[in-house]
């Protein structure tokens, strides 16, 4: 309002920071709960979701049923964009951790969510009809955000970031590499990533579990599968437990029988 001419209505390119984020399994928990519940639970998300976007200075950009699209960057978002969306992400997370252990007291079903954030020149400006219009942004950046935030499916993760995004955040938050891939609908391989906590919040055990994953990816990218087969063995059981190990010794089991041709270490994801 103070500035109009920093919107850029008419449209502009603008590098942003994108994020989506989508309730795991709504429909399930909405047929536990009557109407009313439904909607009194689903609220009070969205708002807590909402209030750490815009604490982060993120803006919010519409509701898509229980999922959220959000976007940082300028003019809104002072410094480094990319580093406000992550953190937004984390405190999400986190306050949603909260929020289940005070639904669980009242009896209501758990709420568990996935955030994809993906960072690159996008289309901004006031779009839509002469009735009704959004300032929104639209692009690749925008899509592949979506996507992202719908691979968290495969991997098990909370929050899964694009390499435009991790290069961004410098040494200020926590990630751990997870793959190579291509989402549904693009030919381009996207390199991604876990992000685990803020870096002066990582864990002596996040922190080793990364060093011991990059390792088996090493051997997992240069085709030596027998190797990586072993080493995501010992990631997948007891202490670890990891499940994105266990997706990788699936892989490396099928791989190490008939290795594909003209090996990349790209994984092609076939659903959204």
């Amino acid at each position: 309002i103070d500035n109009p001419d920093d919107i850029g209505v008419d449209g502009r390119n603008q590098v942003q920071t994108l994020m989506f984020s989508d309730v795991a399994g709504f429909v399930g928990i909405s047929g536990q709960l009557n109407a009313e519940e439904t909607v009194a639970l689903l609220n009070e998300y969205l708002g807590e979701m909402t209030a750490e976007i815009t604490r982060a200075d993120g803006i919010l950009d519409k509701y898509l049923g229980d999922g959220i699209m959000a976007f940082f960057g300028p003019p809104f978002t002072p410094g480094n964009h990319a580093l406000a969306a992550c953190r937004a992400a984390l405190k999400m997370d986190q306050r949603l951790g909260q929020l289940r252990e005070k639904w669980n007291g009242q009896g209501l079903p758990p709420i568990h969510a996935r955030i994809g954030l993906a960072t690159g020149e996008v289309i901004v400006g006031n779009i839509g009809s002469e009735q009704t219009r959004d300032y929104t942004c639209i692009g690749e950046t925008v899509n592949l955000a979506s996507r992202l935030e719908g691979v968290n499916k495969y991997y098990g993760t909370s929050i899964i970031i694009d390499a435009a995004t991790r290069d961004l955040l410098g040494k200020h938050v926590a990630v751990r590499e997870l793959d190579i891939i291509k989402v549904l609908g693009s030919d381009d391989p996207v390199r991604i990533y876990e992000v685990q906590s803020l870096m002066d919040d990582q864990t002596a055990r996040q922190k080793e579990l990364s060093e011991k994953f990059a390792s088996a990816l090493v051997d997992y990218r240069a085709g030596r599968f027998f190797e990586a087969e072993r080493e995501f063995q010992e990631l997948g059981g007891e202490p670890w437990n990891d499940a994105v190990s266990r997706i990788f010794l699936k892989r490396c089991m099928m791989y190490s029988m008939s290795a594909p041709k003209d090996w990349t270490g790209v994984y092609i994801m076939d659903k959204k």
